[in-house]
């Protein structure tokens, strides 16, 4: 569905782009409306991404890096910044400038007639409520001028504006993460106080629902069988290392075994293939050795339930066979092809 919109934007960045900094618009911004629908989305765009990253820049500029670092600080803006040869732009002033330009560009783009006259009401209401400030002024704009001058209904224009706010929440968050959290923005001012502010699914998302038992989104997590050779078997061992005097170095020290009798440390140091030294090297634990007997681990045999480890449990229950609910026999697997478009599968089909 949203391949055509997508297509539209990655044309107009090819005729945007180059031409960056140009004030004559008109020279590359005209052409058929949709053409040009495209050419003011990623300009809009261009001018949203631009001004976060003044506002990070100035964060920086007045917020000094603390010693140890803070999560706050090192999560604002483009991480980057960092590198030693940054390949990016990220002080204040290149970003002022850019923004600056950016909106110049814009601005003349929404100014001349013959590019933006005949945009549609979901567009020209974009540019025009975003002068505005305070929701219920936006709203008596809308409901008492905007609408009435287009021959449109509020209703309307928020169903274009929703659905112009799920083509963006379809595009790469990078560069119009910021103008689609506007448009989501704008589109929430505008439904208050209506239906379409009431989200149906609303109690059925989040944490909270999830761990309501009394909600039908309740989601339990439980531990469940593994069989003896798999990764998780493998290292729930590590929990009782210490049980078999394996140390630190959990499942991965039990598997190669303890410290042989017979083994001597002396010149480990000039052979870089002996494994005390591969695993110095890695960071694990060296209190291994050759094994003088090979013994496998006892994990469970596949037929014993499984005992998961009560660090790893931590009071959860075991194999309540939710996962199981989903097997379905090959010969009751119904295709796509199988179903009509659009009609809902009855719970006794499903």
């Amino acid at each position: 569905i949203s391949a055509p919109f997508r297509q539209i934007l990655q044309d107009a960045e090819g005729r945007v782009g180059p031409n960056f900094g140009n004030l004559d618009v008109r020279s590359f911004c005209t052409g058929e409306l949709y053409e040009r629908i495209g050419n003011y989305v990623v300009l809009k765009g261009m001018v949203a991404h631009w001004q976060q990253k003044v506002q990070d820049a100035i964060f920086y500029e007045n917020n000094f890096e603390p010693e140890e670092g803070s999560v706050l600080y090192l999560g604002k803006g483009d991480p980057r910044r960092y590198l030693a040869d940054s390949p990016i732009l990220w002080s204040l002033q290149e970003c002022s400038q850019v923004f600056k330009r950016a909106q110049e560009m814009c601005d003349l783009f929404v100014g001349d007639e013959e590019l933006f006259g005949d945009f549609p009401p979901e567009i020209v209401f974009l540019e025009e409520a975003l002068k505005i400030k305070g929701g219920t002024t936006l709203r008596k704009y809308m409901i008492d001028e905007f609408c009435p001058s287009r021959g449109i209904t509020p209703e309307g224009l928020r169903e274009g504006m929703r659905r112009f706010y799920q083509q963006l929440e379809n595009m790469q968050s990078d560069p119009y993460g910021e103008i689609t959290d506007k448009v989501e923005q704008l589109y929430m001012a505008m439904a208050v106080g209506t239906d379409d502010a009431r989200d149906p699914y609303e109690p059925y998302l989040g944490m909270d629902s999830s761990l309501d038992p009394d909600n039908p989104a309740y989601f339990e997590t439980y531990t469940f069988n593994h069989r003896k050779e798999s990764f998780v078997s493998f290292f729930d061992s590590s929990y009782n290392a210490e049980k078999k005097g394996t140390g630190a170095g959990g499942a991965f020290a039990y598997m190669v075994g303890p410290q042989s009798s017979s083994s001597s440390s002396a010149g480990r140091e000039d052979n870089p293939f002996d494994l005390g030294t591969i695993l110095s090297d890695l960071g694990l634990p060296v209190d291994v050795g050759e094994k003088e007997l090979r013994s496998e681990p006892d994990l469970f045999a596949d037929e014993k339930d499984y005992e998961v480890p009560e660090e790893r449990r931590v009071g959860r229950r075991h194999n309540l066979g939710w996962l199981e609910k989903l097997d379905v026999p090959d010969s009751e697997v119904r295709g796509m092809g199988d179903i009509a478009p659009g009609r809902i599968i009855p719970d006794d089909e499903a």
